[in-house]
């Protein structure tokens, strides 16, 4: 997969096991900070976010980011104004020219939907892309 333009993905962690693809069920924590420091929002006092890779469950850097990490892994995914549309309207209070900085840690790779864990704000992600390929 190419990735968008202007995105930044660095291993902070490596971790162990099955390598994430394209259509892997993963769960992931996830804070996201301005290029300030100030934490824009954060799975670590919720449940972890649970998306398929690759099937626009998630934010475009977040897809993208996650594949290759292995589980116990650590990434930072820093993110250009032009490609944080879909962060904006999800928390309409992120600055349209901020630069957004991803901390993700992959907790599991499974083959099966837990349908335990909440529905994420990332799912406004996934029906606006649907609606805009239409």
């Amino acid at each position: 997969m190419k990735l968008a333009k202007g995105l930044k993905i660095t291993d902070l962690r490596m971790g162990e096991g099955h390598e994430v693809a394209l259509q892997d069920i993963v769960q992931f924590h996830c804070t996201c900070r301005l290029s300030k420091g100030d934490v824009a929002f954060t799975t670590r006092k919720e449940a972890p976010y649970q998306v398929r890779v690759g099937a626009r469950d998630a934010f475009v850097a977040l897809d993208q980011g996650l594949i290759g990490m292995r589980v116990g892994g650590l990434r930072q995914i820093k993110v250009p104004p032009h490609l944080t549309y879909y962060e904006r309207k999800a928390y309409p209070n992120l600055p349209e020219a901020a630069v957004l900085i991803y901390e993700i840690e992959l907790i599991r790779v499974t083959e099966h939907w837990d349908n335990t864990l909440h529905i994420r704000e990332s799912s406004i992600y996934s029906e606006e892309a649907k609606a805009l390929e239409r």
